[in-house]
């Protein structure tokens, strides 16, 4: 009775998030999952997102997964529209296997689209409940090693000789022991993680929603205190030597800690003058700010150096920019090509290139200053090597390129963002199809030739030979799909 009524509050709130999707996305049409229900389905574009909802009717694991001939993708998502989870190929070949612990009444939402932008085609759908999935975790024997010097549980915890007893949702168990090679029981990842604000340092193990725990005594700390001796300030300008983090909305600060001398003092009242880098009974010194609890602002702002327990303090210091303004009279002369390994890095996870326009060469720019003076800078004032002109540190922001062309960089000089100009060009290739010239010949070169029939980015002379890939003498649509067809192996 208890699960009927489940069951009917969870169709309730499938019908409502079903509701609030189509109001906020306008056209998405979420379909129910029953379980141990098949549910067929096909993708009619490249372009394709299905959506399908499910509601647990009881506290579990639950395996969503596919069956085609073709490579599918799934994104799992709570009611609130978090990501829950993600899945490619654990099902086999191109189908996804999607295995989360579900609360009884709570709905999720699975997006699945093909991995692939040529694939399309029918599919089928099933969720069940996982058979295998750890319920509960038991701890048959504590580890070998409990007590820990102050400060070193945190770098070499030793789980040798720890065993488990796993239970599974259907009943059956699994001993497991720390010294084997798996760290699974049954596909399921053991994960372990230290509590180390509390005095005795609590170890808790996962393996999906199970969970257990063991406690560690730290013997005390033989440090009394610590003192900076050559606590000297560093000065940033606003806004610089660092980066925005767009996520949290705030200017983040990047330092390198100087080499300073510290004094230690022990319980047994002895002394030692040690270099910040250096270990100290096995325990090297810890530095930590409060950036992203409370932002750096203007003036100082504390940094800490911790070791055993003991802890000193240095300033970082924000000076407000004195520029008012700045022209460039000429931007650098340098021109990049394209993925030169120099000057680019290439972000596999995102298909994103950055550049780092760091040749400053036959740069002039004149700064006026708050205080009514100006002057004005060149190349001639520039020390590559200590990252500084006339003195003062600078920083080229790196930006992100996706082909040749002319992009806009800054240039933080003193705490004012100077913007201009600098060109990409084109690498060389001799690979017919490989428009962007950037080795390799991929959906984006088709791309790029649509985009220059449709006069929103044009060619160069180099590309449009090699975009012609019918030989025929110019640049058509029919170019653009060879490469397509190409891509998806049928010719």
């Amino acid at each position: 009775m208890n699960r009927l009524l489940s069951l009917l509050l969870c169709i309730v709130l499938v019908f409502s998030i079903i509701s609030v999707a189509a109001v906020t996305s306008g056209a998405v049409t979420t379909r129910p999952l029953f379980l141990e229900e098949e549910h067929d389905a096909q993708l009619t574009s490249t372009n394709d997102v299905l959506y399908y909802s499910y509601c647990a009717g009881y506290d579990g694991y639950f395996e969503f997964y596919s069956m085609s001939d073709f490579d599918l993708f799934v994104t799992v998502k709570d009611s609130g529209g978090n990501v829950v989870t993600t899945d490619d190929n654990s099902n086999g070949g191109g189908d996804f296997k999607a295995t989360v612990y579900m609360r009884e009444g709570d709905v999720y939402i699975f997006e699945v689209t093909a991995y692939d932008i040529f694939h399309d085609g029918r599919f089928s759908v099933y969720i069940q409940e996982s058979r295998l999935a750890v319920t509960s975790l038991q701890i048959t024997k504590l580890p070998d090693k409990l007590e820990y010097e102050y400060g070193t549980v945190q770098y070499d915890v030793d789980y040798s000789g720890l065993e488990l007893k796993a239970t599974m949702n259907n009943g059956a168990t699994v001993n497991w022991s720390y010294n084997t090679d798996s760290k699974y029981i049954n596909g399921c990842p053991l994960s372990f993680s230290v509590d180390y604000k509390k005095e005795n340092p609590v170890v808790e193990i996962f393996c999906g929603a199970a969970k257990t725990s063991f406690e560690l005594t730290v013997l005390p700390s033989n440090i009394e205190s610590i003192e900076i001796l050559n606590n000297t300030p560093i000065y940033f300008y606003e806004n610089s030597g660092g980066y925005y983090d767009e996520d949290e909305g705030f200017y983040y600060y990047c330092y390198d800690t100087k080499e300073f001398e510290i004094k230690v003092t022990y319980t047994d009242k002895s002394t030692e003058i040690v270099s910040i880098y250096d270990d100290v009974n096995s325990m090297s010194f810890s530095v930590y700010d409060n950036q992203l609890s409370e932002n750096f602002t203007l003036g100082e702002n504390p940094v800490y150096v911790e070791l055993g327990g003991a802890k000193d303090v240095f300033y970082i210091t924000i000076l407000e920019s004195p520029v008012s303004s700045c022209t460039v009279v000429k931007a650098p002369i340098k021109e990049y090509v394209f993925t030169d390994e120099e000057f680019f890095s290439y972000n596999e996870y995102t298909d994103v290139y950055t550049l780092s326009p760091s040749d400053l060469s036959g740069i002039e720019f004149t700064v006026m200053f708050k205080d009514g003076t100006q002057k004005t800078f060149t190349d001639e004032d520039i020390n590559a090597d200590t990252q500084t002109i006339d003195g003062n540190k600078y920083y080229v922001l790196p930006c992100k390129v996706t082909a040749h062309g002319v992009y806009n960089v800054t240039l933080n000089f003193m705490g004012y963002d100077i913007a201009y100009d600098v060109t990409v060009l084109p690498k060389n290739s001799t690979i017919l199809g490989d428009v962007d010239c950037d080795g390799v010949v991929s959906i984006l070169d088709a791309t790029a030739i649509q985009l220059h029939l449709a006069q929103l980015s044009p060619l160069f002379d180099e590309q449009s030979a090699l975009a012609d890939t019918d030989n025929d003498g110019e640049v058509t649509v029919l170019d653009a799909t060879q490469i397509q067809l190409s891509l998806a192996n049928l010719i």
